[in-house]
C-alpha cells in the first residue's frame, strides 16, 4: 500500500474520486497508486496528484525521483531522500562522524 498518498489523502480530507477527478483518471485507477506501491503514475497525474493534495511529489512517489536521477557512487548524487528524516540516521552519524573541517547544513527550512 501506497501509505504515504493515503496520509496525504487523509490530510487533504480527499476521497480517490475526487483525487481521480483532480488528475483526470479513473477512480480505479487512483485505487490502484494505493493499493500497489511499486504502481508509479504517468508524471502529469503525479503532479497534479501533488498539486491537489499539496504534498511534494517525491513524498507519495520516491522511487520516480530515484528513477529519474542518476545515483550511484560514480555519480555527484549517490543517494537521495524525500525528506531529511527519511535518511537513516546512522548515514548521519556516519556523515557527521567522518567530516575533517566543516559542516554546513543548509536548507529553505535549516
Amino acid at each position: 500500500m501506497n501509505q504515504a498518498l493515503r496520509n496525504a489523502m487523509v490530510a487533504a480530507t480527499m476521497t480517490e474520486a475526487q483525487l481521480a477527478e483532480a488528475c483526470g483518471v479513473d477512480p480505479k485507477t487512483v485505487g490502484r497508486w494505493l493499493a500497489n506501491s511499486g504502481r508509479i503514475p504517468h508524471g502529469r497525474h503525479r503532479w497534479a496528484a501533488s498539486q491537489a493534495l499539496n504534498v511534494e511529489e517525491a513524498v507519495l512517489w520516491p522511487t520516480a525521483v530515484r528513477l529519474t536521477v542518476k545515483t550511484g557512487a560514480d555519480r555527484e548524487i549517490v543517494q537521495i531522500y524525500p525528506y531529511r528524516s527519511a535518511a537513516p540516521a546512522a548515514l548521519w552519524r556516519q556523515l557527521i562522524g567522518k567530516a575533517e573541517q566543516e559542516l554546513m547544513f543548509a536548507g529553505y527550512t535549516n
